[in-house]
């Protein structure tokens, strides 16, 4: 690529590479130099791109560059003249550069850096496409754009001195600002932010996340907890464990989006904050010796007032082994994958305590659907005579299953041969009973795992 720097007055040879593939549907190019500083001042004249290979060659024989460099290289003709060729090309290039300035006025919406230098745009075009973004303001972080530019030069630079009157805490929006530290691996300097100490910063960032309001659900990205709380965030876990158990104990339902929440604290102040789920990258935290033991003797009191009281819905076909009698919950939360679906069940394995009594919940819709559950729940005979165990199941036949309502006596003389006497069997239209609706409300820690992994070191 053959340009003109405005900031040097000359010419240069520079290699464009292409940042990314669409911003805002328009292709953003920048020039690298020698030093690997980034330059954006330039006036673009000329592209060898199509010189690069035979094949682009082949591609482009009707660009005239292309055409005058074949018959170059064929001795048609000299190297004068094809270097008339190119500057003829150039001086196009700048025609077509002044008209469309002269032409447009510069009413261009959105910045064109592979058409135009930085210098031709005002303060605010460069703000609302480089900062008031945010899909662009993230990538060029993500990217290294900034702190490259930022890195390349110190002072007399148009694009350096604007980046670094913007990428202030003063200038930037609370959104802004936290899609920056949300960031992975970010290193772009935000002045009045990063020169801060890590606490400060905590307690910063602490104040702008915003507590769980189910009428308004507002969710961060996680980096943030790995850039801004990493020392933290076992206390951040133990936290919201205990705000978990605290909500079972009291009867509460559990709200599908405080699955992906976190009790965040500083030193005057906590509240429950949502981050973004990700299926493909689920967050873990390594727990030492010394952890595990401090969650055991801090939740440990709190699952024993309810450890009667866990019921669970597993829609999973399949067990995944062999269901050893002795193991009592701990086999049987291996067999049906629990830690899987279960707010507690990967806890319960962390600090080796398991419930003393687990309550199947299970809906039947027709006769092939009750031959499955009949089979699946098969062990609960096997089971029934473990003394420190116990386990039962709820089976409630929904709508439409006239065939089990007309049939009531034949349908649990079956249940009862084949699972033994601890199923409780609702039919369709018995709503009233109690403890369905008391399972309703503890089903709700059973839809899924929560969304920070832990594991032993």
């Amino acid at each position: 690529m053959l340009s003109f720097d405005l900031d040097t007055k000359d010419f240069s040879f520079a290699r464009r590479e292409l940042l990314s593939h669409y911003i805002e549907e328009q292709e953003f190019y920048y020039k690298k130099d020698a030093g690997n500083d980034v330059e954006i001042n330039s006036l673009f004249l000329l592209d060898f791109s199509d010189l690069k290979s035979i094949d682009s060659i082949e591609k482009n024989l009707d660009n005239k560059i292309v055409r005058a460099y074949l018959k170059y290289v064929s001795e048609i003709i000299s190297a004068e003249e094809l270097a008339s060729e190119i500057i003829k090309e150039i001086k196009s290039r700048l025609d077509k550069i002044k008209q469309e300035i002269v032409d447009e006025m510069l009413g261009i919406k959105i910045p064109r850096f592979d058409l135009y230098p930085v210098s031709l745009y005002s303060e605010e075009e460069l703000e609302d496409f480089f900062i008031k973004r945010k899909e662009n303001f993230r990538y060029f972080i993500e990217s290294g754009f900034f702190n490259r530019v930022l890195s390349g030069y110190d002072e007399d630079n148009y694009f350096y001195d604007f980046l670094k009157s913007k990428l202030t805490i003063k200038n930037l929006t609370d959104e802004l600002l936290l899609e920056a530290v949300s960031v992975e691996e970010s290193s772009v300097f935000i002045e009045g932010y990063s020169d801060l100490s890590d606490d400060d910063k905590m307690g910063y960032i602490f104040k702008l996340l915003k507590k769980y309001n189910p009428k308004s659900l507002q969710y961060y990205d996680r980096q943030i907890l790995k850039n801004v709380y990493k020392g933290k965030i076992f206390e951040f876990i133990k936290k919201t464990y205990k705000y978990y158990l605290n909500k079972f104990i009291s009867g509460e339902k559990l709200e599908y989006e405080e699955y992906l929440g976190l009790i965040i604290s500083d030193s005057e102040e906590e509240k429950f904050v949502l981050f973004k789920d990700d299926y493909f990258s689920k967050p873990y935290l390594n727990l030492s010796e010394d952890q595990v033991s401090e969650l055991k003797s801090e939740l440990e009191p709190l699952l024993e007032l309810i450890s009667d009281k866990f019921y669970v819905t597993n829609n999973d076909n399949s067990l995944s082994d062999f269901l050893d009698p002795d193991c009592g919950a701990q086999g049987l939360s291996y067999c049906f994958r629990l830690n899987f679906y279960n707010l507690f069940y990967k806890l319960f394995d962390i600090i080796e305590w398991y419930p003393k009594k687990i309550n199947f919940v299970q809906n039947v819709d027709n006769e092939k659907g009750l031959l499955v559950l009949l089979d699946k729940y098969s062990f609960l005979r096997v089971v029934e005579d473990n003394p420190e165990f116990d386990c039962r199941l709820i089976l409630k036949f929904g709508k439409n299953t006239n065939w089990a309502s007309n049939n009531k006596n034949k349908i649990l003389s079956l249940i009862n041969n084949v699972l033994g006497d601890k199923v409780l069997i609702l039919f369709d239209g018995d709503d009233s009973c109690e403890e369905l609706s008391l399972a309703e409300t503890y089903l709700s820690y059973n839809r899924k795992s929560h969304f920070y992994g832990i594991q032993k070191k």
